[in-house]
């Protein structure tokens, strides 16, 4: 049988094909000046109404128990590359109907002119999305930049319009790499006016080093719109299936605003925020995530469920209610300790192109819960199915007991192109 194998191939390799020239095209495989990309997107969802939240009566005066919202996005990435130059942008427009309104917005989330001056110097001006940390879900060290939703951390996030630089230096002894980042972010009546309300040429920078096998980042930031910080992140993986992260953050004058039955009160404190983190991959591939995160600034669970009692007796909620927004009462996870939990796992089952995944937020202070199952579906190419159940639980005044939806069930359809 071998033999028969044997005659087989020789006589392919004789054969008027096997004389052809080959010939590889390595065109082919080079990036072209210009290319673009996007996805568009809807995502209907159903919400079970928490009727005993604080809030329900300025949302939902007429006293609906079910809600159901259709949301849509549309996002357009292009890059265009001469030599050296690269000019990147990428505009996310989104539309949300329900029965209490329909809205649509398109905004700009990066902008940005990249030059590369020599094989270590590169520098960059525009609308970025700067992204520093090592976090998966939350991220202390996140001086320039939006803050994550920890319910869905791979979103993509408007950037700041800044100048940067990255000096890059590479050697052959334990430590591998050093890199130098530079940044100026300018505040004024209308540019990057939501970073801060005073203006200012906001200075921050970030030292990176690779130590052996350690990751290791250092940041500062200047005062300016916001008070000064220092901060710090490593990761490091342990084996090939085990990586341990971390991140530190100091802020010797952080402003605190709080609201009690007495009226709205600022502090000034010292703030320190760290987070610890694991990812660990199984042998039948899950991956683990987990992640601890505390917050000086935070606020404590007492002060929590002050303002959602005063929020519920109040004869005017709605004030109130924009006033806890703006103090950031009501911004995902504004308490001290939180635990998160991610576990996903790809073809289960042997279900090819499949994914099931479940997410975990708790809050260690005052016990309340976010769990989300999860089941998603991506064809070979471009088109990507997700459906997720989202149940939040609580007692009353707690952070997700809180919340206006108990439960929520989404599916997400995205075709990418």
């Amino acid at each position: 049988m071998n033999r028969c194998y044997l005659a087989v191939a020789m006589s392919f390799l004789a054969s008027p094909l096997s004389a052809q020239e080959f010939g590889f095209d390595i065109g082919a495989f080079e990036k072209k000046p210009f290319e673009w990309s996007g996805y568009v997107e809807l995502r209907p969802e159903l919400l079970d109404l928490n009727t005993d939240a604080a809030l329900y009566p300025t949302q939902y005066p007429e006293g609906k128990t079910h809600e159901t919202r259709i949301n849509g996005a549309l996002e357009l990435r292009g890059d265009y590359r001469s030599g050296d130059n690269r000019l990147s942008a990428t505009w996310h427009g989104t539309g949300m109907d329900d029965s209490r309104e329909s809205r649509s917005e398109g905004r700009l989330y990066e902008a940005y002119f990249n030059r590369k001056e020599n094989a270590n110097l590169s520098w960059e001006a525009g609308k970025r999305a700067l992204k520093w940390g090592k976090g998966y879900a939350w991220n202390p060290v996140g001086f320039i930049e939006r803050a994550k939703d920890p319910a869905d951390p791979e979103l993509g996030r408007e950037g700041f319009v800044v100048a940067s630089a990255d000096w890059v230096r590479s050697g052959s002894g334990e430590l591998r790499t050093v890199s130098f980042t530079p940044v100026l972010l300018p505040v004024r009546e209308e540019l990057n006016d939501d970073y801060g309300s005073e203006e200012a040429n906001n200075l921050a920078a970030k030292l990176s080093l690779l130590y052996r096998d350690v990751d290791i980042d250092f940041m500062v930031l200047g005062n300016g719109s916001r008070p000064g910080r220092v901060g710090a992140d490593f990761s490091l993986n342990l084996a090939s299936h085990i990586e341990v992260h971390g991140e530190w953050a100091y802020v010797p004058d952080y402003a605190k605003r709080t609201i009690s039955a007495t009226g709205s009160t600022v502090t000034e404190e010292a703030s320190h925020s760290y987070l610890l983190g694991l990812r660990y991959l199984t042998e039948n591939d899950a991956t683990w995530i987990v992640e601890y995160l505390h917050q000086d600034q935070g606020y404590s669970e007492a002060e929590v469920a002050d303002f959602f009692s005063l929020l519920e007796n109040s004869a005017q909620a709605d004030r109130l209610a924009a006033a806890g927004q703006q103090a950031g009462y009501l911004r995902p996870t504004p308490m001290r300790d939180y635990l998160y939990l991610r576990v996903s796992g790809k073809d289960p089952f042997d279900w090819l192109y499949t994914s099931l995944a479940f997410t975990a937020i708790v809050n260690f202070n005052d016990h309340s819960a976010m769990l989300m199952p999860e089941f998603s579906w991506t064809s070979a190419d471009d088109f990507e199915l997700r459906l997720r159940y989202s149940a939040l639980t609580g007692d009353t005044y707690s952070e997700f007991g809180e919340k206006l939806n108990a439960q929520r069930f989404e599916l997400r359809l995205r075709y990418f192109f």
